[in-house]
Order: C-alpha cells, then sequence, then structure tokens
C-alpha cells in the first residue's frame, strides 16, 4: 500500500521506494544496505528542495490587481474563481477536514506552461507593424498540491509528492530496461501496468498533465490493481538477473535526484497580453519573477508556494437544494 508520509524516519522512505517499483526486491535480505545510499540522497535532497521554498503568498481576487503573476497565470479575477472551483484536492480535504472549517488552505499551486512564436501587431515609433514575430506565454493545467490548514504540514505532503515523482521515474527505467522474450516481457507487461496505475492515483505532478477540472481518482481500487499485479509479479521467478538488475535502475536514478526533479528561478518580462518584452522598451509591463520545476524528461511546471482564503472557493451547488428551488 502506498504510504503517504515517511513520518518514521528513512524506514518508511524504503518502502514507499520498494513498494513503487518492485517489491520482489524485499526478498534479498541486503536490500537496505544496497539502497540506503540513493534513499538517503534522495531523501534529503526533497527535504531541502522543498523546505526552501518561498514563504507563502496570497493567492485570491483580491490580490489579483496587486500580483504580476496572478494576472498571468489567469485571465481574470473571475477566472481565477472558476480554477478555484476545479481544486478537487481542496475539496476533499475539506471534506474530510475534523472540526471548524479553516480560514485558510495552504498549496503549492502548480501548472503547465508554454513558449509559442507567433505573427502579431507592434507599435514602432508610432507606427503600427504587422506580422512582427513575437513570442507569447500561456498558463494551464492549474493544480494545487499537498492542501492543509497548516504551512509545515502543506510543505511535507509536498515532499511526498515530489519523492513519489522520483519513484515513478524509477519505475520507469525499470520498464524500458526489460528483455522483449519469454518471461522478461510478462514482467514488463505488468510494471507497465503498474506505473500507468501510479500515474492515474495523482501521486506525483502528473495531475498536470490532465486539467484542474477532472475528478481525483479513489486510490483504494487503484491500490487494489496494483496489489493484484504485485501478486502475479510474486508468482514469476525472481532468480534471474532481471529482480537484482532493478538495484543498479533504482540507484542510477534516485541517486541522481537533481536530474529527477530540480528548480530555478525564472525572470521574464510580458506585457498585459502576455507577450515577452524587453525589459527596457516603454509602456505597461510586468516583471515576473517565477519559480520553475523540471526534470531531465522534459517535463516543467511553475509553482508558487500560496494559500487561498476559503471565503474565496466558490460554493458547491447541492444538487437536493437546486431540485428544491426549481420544483418550487
Amino acid at each position: 500500500t502506498r504510504l503517504c508520509l515517511w513520518s518514521s524516519g528513512l524506514g518508511d522512505v524504503y518502502k514507499i521506494q520498494v513498494e513503487g517499483t518492485d517489491r520482489r526486491l524485499r526478498g534479498f535480505g541486503d536490500y537496505r544496505k544496497r539502497l540506503r545510499s540513493s534513499v538517503e540522497s534522495s531523501a534529503n535532497y526533497v527535504v531541502d528542495l522543498v523546505d526552501t521554498l518561498p514563504e507563502p503568498v496570497e493567492i485570491s481576487p483580491g490580490a489579483y490587481k496587486s500580483d504580476a503573476r496572478l494576472r498571468s497565470f489567469f485571465a481574470s479575477a473571475d477566472r481565477m474563481r472558476e480554477v478555484f472551483g476545479g481544486f478537487t484536492a481542496v475539496d476533499d480535504y475539506l471534506k474530510n477536514k475534523q472540526g471548524l472549517k479553516p480560514e485558510r488552505v495552504y498549496g503549492l499551486l502548480m501548472m503547465k506552461w508554454q513558449e509559442k512564436r507567433v505573427l502579431g501587431m507592434e507599435l514602432q515609433n508610432e507606427i503600427v507593424k504587422r506580422d512582427v514575430l513575437q513570442v507569447t506565454y500561456n498558463f494551464f493545467n492549474h493544480i494545487f498540491i499537498g492542501p492543509t490548514d497548516d504551512e509545515e504540514e502543506t510543505r511535507w505532503e509536498v515532499k511526498t509528492r515530489a519523492f513519489d515523482f522520483m519513484v515513478e521515474q524509477a519505475l520507469e527505467r525499470i520498464v524500458q530496461a526489460q528483455g522483449k522474450r519469454g518471461q522478461l516481457k510478462e514482467q514488463k507487461r505488468l510494471l507497465e501496468q503498474k506505473l500507468e496505475l501510479m500515474k492515474a492515483g495523482d501521486w506525483g505532478f502528473r495531475a498536470l498533465q490532465a486539467g484542474s477540472g477532472d475528478p481525483s481518482p479513489d486510490p483504494a481500487p487503484l491500490e487494489k490493481d496494483i496489489d493484484t499485479i504485485e501478486s502475479s509479479l510474486q508468482g514469476l521467478s525472481a532468480d534471474s538477473g532481471s529482480v537484482e538488475g532493478n538495484f543498479d535502475h533504482i540507484n542510477e536514478t534516485l541517486g541522481n535526484p537533481a536530474a529527477c526533479l530540480s528548480r530555478r528561478d525564472l525572470s521574464i518580462t510580458l506585457d498585459d497580453m502576455l507577450v515577452k518584452r524587453d525589459p527596457n522598451a516603454g509602456g505597461r509591463l510586468n516583471q515576473l519573477d517565477l519559480l520553475e520545476f523540471y526534470s531531465a524528461n522534459g517535463e516543467r511546471w511553475i509553482a508558487l508556494n500560496g494559500w487561498i482564503a476559503t471565503s474565496d472557493l466558490p460554493r458547491k451547488k447541492d444538487f437536493l437544494d437546486e431540485a428544491s428551488r426549481y420544483l418550487g
């Protein structure tokens, strides 16, 4: 079963790493010793990566006018509210939260982004020029990761997501290394199925591929399917070098965590139409200082550590209430 936290030290991290890749590795008595270096390297890296995130900022329609990042991420304050309504992770958290409803929900706002070259119009020396090559930016597929009512707890949740994402990459490497004949081919098929189920569970950062409006999957049936796959894998012979070779794939992947997941600061200047401009150009410009997460496999996300006031979340429609109003 997938763990949400490694709260009892490195022991749980070992379990996440093995459970997320190939449980048969536990059949080797020295598996912890063989994974120790990559476990410590990746766990310490994730802790530092998240602990050094900037302090959370307000993400709200009220802050929209004063924060150029929010004006770039969302077409309008109303559009921001619409996006908030699609944050199913926030809905799930508040639904399961015991006691009074918190005033704030902390989390990591993440989104995909794209640079695109287009032909547009530009004013040069008071003359409008057409078909000018421009670079425009687009921010989309917003999600809110690790929502809680406590900043430190949210950072912990983000650490778990980051580690899950790296474990998925280790499993991808194992899948790619599987052979093409006989039993190895069956191993590859089963591991591919497991990888797809892990991605479907929104346990890393993969939810960004689908968009914020998709419902959160129920983890219980996904974990049951993964257990079924694990049982099939256990039924295969583990005496070949293919299983033992997975130690190398995990260590090579998680022993270099910066290749799995890194972050960097970006500074870009945009106008109100999200067209890239020279910082020294005249007119109304927005200087954006952004934080980007990226992976060696080419995935890139913009992230903003922040909080949302629960009063800014759109009220969910109650079907029975709506039906009663309709029927009079």
